[in-house]
C-alpha cells in the first residue's frame, strides 16, 4: 500500500503555497504532516481510504470547576499534553451550545484524531504523562463517557 497525503487547505507557509489541493508523497516532514490523514489512493487517485481513529469523549464539569477555569486548563495543560503525544494528530474541544432536539445531556466534547487505537492504548494511554493527565482531569469533570472508532468518511 502506497501512502500519500492529501492537503485540502490553503496553506499558509510560502514554501508550501505550491501544494494546494494536490497529493503530495510521504516523505515531505512529518512535523508537517501531523495534522493530515494518510489516504490510500490508487494511480488516477480516485479511490481512497481513510485509515484514521478518533476517540470522542462526553462530558460535563464537576460542580467546583466553573467554564473558565476549565478553558484554561484546557488551553495551558490538556490541550498541549494531549497534542504532545506520538499516536494524536490532533485535539479537539467542543462546548456544547445547543441542539436540534432540546437540551444536550453533554456541555462537552473531546475529539481525538488518533494514528490507531492499537497504537493510542499500547504507547500513550499507559505513559506516566498520560495516567497523571487522566487522573487530575477525572477530578474536574462528572458523567462522561468515552467513545472509540474508525473514520468512515
Amino acid at each position: 500500500m502506497n501512502y500519500v497525503y492529501y492537503i485540502p487547505e490553503l496553506i499558509h507557509d510560502s514554501s508550501f503555497m505550491n501544494l494546494k489541493n494536490r497529493v503530495i508523497p510521504r516523505d515531505i516532514d512529518k512535523w508537517y504532516l501531523k495534522n493530515y490523514t494518510p489516504v490510500y489512493s490508487k494511480a488516477n487517485f480516485g479511490i481512497r481510504s481513510v485509515e484514521m481513529a478518533k476517540e470522542i469523549i462526553l462530558y460535563n464539569l464537576a460542580e467546583h470547576v466553573t467554564d473558565e477555569e476549565y478553558q484554561d486548563y484546557v488551553k495551558n495543560e490538556k490541550g498541549p499534553l494531549l497534542d504532545s503525544l506520538s499516536s494524536v494528530k490532533k485535539f479537539e474541544l467542543v462546548k456544547v451550545t445547543g441542539s436540534a432536539s432540546g437540551d444536550s445531556p453533554y456541555k462537552y466534547v473531546g475529539i481525538m484524531h488518533i494514528t490507531s487505537l492499537e497504537e493510542f492504548s499500547r504507547k500513550d494511554a499507559p505513559s506516566q504523562a498520560f495516567q497523571e493527565f487522566m487522573k487530575k482531569w477525572q477530578s474536574m469533570v462528572s458523567d462522561f463517557k468515552i467513545l472509540a472508532g474508525e473514520e468512515i468518511y
